[in-house]
């Protein structure tokens, strides 16, 4: 027994001196980045890039870290190019990412993009502690963190933003900070649209002689109906991941209900077996016919019999099989949303 203490001890003690090396190599490296702007070595390599891949690269990493919080990580993104340097830029994000789930105990971390005239807005937002006014300029000096609770564990060492300050001004963007204490914090930053992206935002729409409503490629707006909670989540960050703004509800009348709120709605996802007394059919019919037009739509359903594989429907109505694995669901939805 004697023996097993002494050896327990030893681990403990190792695995403490395993956290204090990577700790001093975390702020090792940290100072070293910001010695690198300092001096100039660091040069932009400016280029156009879509900003989906950049955003899909931080999304399971982020979302893994949130989900220990017992937080909501959702991202709003619209698709489209930027005009940069990728790798500072997704720098960036990170550091604010990091900092969005570090300072949040409950509530969500959302990241957006839009496309405007002037350029993409980039958004970081979070319902975390906040930042007090007489603090927001001092958030970029080195080693400076925002004040917590005196019993709350204090982690990094206030160099994330320093860096972030840093990347912006050699990237010659725009940081803007809103942030109020106990409801949380915005940091909006405007990046520069590729060439095609800009044309998009700028240029109105031509007029259609049809009376169906504009599809729009950028930003697609989903409605999910799905009535299990977790399934539900995890299709929304999925679509939201890729690029759609998502509204979702777990029986017809939610998706009646989400068609009040929702000018625009391109596509409908319902589950099958729902629930409510309506059915996935009866949601897509009940859609339609209050929206006078025939919205696309996706049926999902587990059930393999020839009842649910022979229901009735239309060029524009898919019946997939459950599970069904990421890239067929967004398949399905851009060659629908393309017809």
């Amino acid at each position: 027994m004697r023996h097993s203490t002494r050896e327990a001890t030893a681990i403990d003690a190792l695995e403490q001196q395993e956290r204090a090396i990577g700790a001093m190599s975390r702020l090792v490296n940290a100072l070293l980045d910001i010695g690198k702007f300092e001096s100039g070595a660091v040069r932009a390599q400016i280029a156009e890039f879509a900003v989906l891949p950049l955003l899909e690269q931080l999304h399971p990493e982020f979302t893994a870290l949130a989900r220990q919080k017992g937080l909501a990580l959702r991202f709003e993104v619209q698709a489209g190019t930027l005009c940069t340097d990728a790798a500072l830029l997704e720098q960036v994000l990170r550091n604010l990412l990091s900092n969005a789930v570090k300072y949040t105990s409950r509530g969500e971390v959302t990241v957006r993009c839009a496309f405007e005239t002037f350029g993409a807005r980039l958004e970081v937002c979070d319902t975390g502690i906040g930042i007090p006014e007489q603090q927001l300029p001092l958030i970029f000096n080195e080693f400076f963190q925002v004040e917590t609770a005196a019993n709350a564990p204090r982690s990094g060492y206030g160099l994330g933003l320093s860096i972030v300050s840093r990347i912006v001004n050699l990237l010659a963007l725009k940081l803007e900070v809103e942030s109020t204490p106990g409801v949380g914090s915005r940091f909006r930053l405007t990046v520069p649209a590729g060439a095609a992206s800009c044309e998009s935002a700028s240029t109105p729409p031509p007029a259609q002689a049809s009376s169906e409503p504009r599809r729009v490629t950028l930003a697609p707006q989903l409605l999910l109906i799905e009535d299990e909670a977790s399934v539900r989540t995890a299709t929304e960050l999925l679509l939201r991941a890729a690029g759609c703004e998502v509204w979702t509800g777990a029986s017809q009348a939610d998706a009646f209900a989400q068609l009040e709120r929702h000018a625009r709605i391109d596509l409908l996802i319902s589950d099958f077996h729902l629930a409510g007394e309506a059915n996935g059919v009866e949601v897509i019919a009940g859609v339609r016919a209050r929206l006078g037009w025939d919205l696309p739509a996706i049926l999902l359903s587990g059930d393999t019999s020839a009842s649910v594989q022979g229901l009735p429907h239309d060029e524009h109505w898919r019946i997939a099989r459950k599970p069904l694995r990421a890239e067929e669901l967004l398949g399905l939805i851009g060659e629908l949303l393309e017809r």
